[in-house]
């Protein structure tokens, strides 16, 4: 993913990212923010998201599973989505469970302002999401 550029817009409770490079790779993608489930297309089948603030509204905290009728949570991701408090840095920490395997990410993205060189930032402690069974 290096080298990968994203535009990340939110308007009201949608929060839309989109690949500006690397599009062989990288899906662009739109989630409602309200803490309440819905259904979404996810690669080819579909799955429940759940996208909410946490207490604080220092960090985004989503749910995605996916799964059968008979057993709708086969697979579960939980992410936590954090900027940093000078906005130069945005934290993607997922954890992963499918069948009776677990994965864990951690992307970092910084913010490169158009004509400045890059500066090196360092990432504050990020909130680990847990996967309960």
């Amino acid at each position: 993913m290096r080298g990968a550029v994203l535009s990340v817009e939110q308007t009201g409770n949608r929060i839309r990212v989109l690949p500006l490079g690397h599009r062989d790779k990288l899906l662009g993608d739109e989630i409602v923010v309200d803490g309440r489930p819905y259904e979404k297309t996810l690669g080819n089948g579909k799955g429940i998201v759940t996208a909410g603030w946490s207490k604080d509204r220092g960090s985004l905290w989503l749910e995605v599973t996916s799964g059968t009728r008979g057993e709708p949570r086969a697979a579960i991701q939980r992410s936590v989505w954090k900027l940093s408090s000078d906005r130069k840095t945005w934290i993607r920490h997922s954890v992963s469970s499918s069948a009776g395997e677990k994965a864990e990410a951690r992307l970092v993205f910084r913010r490169r302002e158009s004509g400045s060189p890059k500066s090196k930032v360092t990432p504050g402690a990020v909130p680990s999401p847990r996967l309960r069974d």
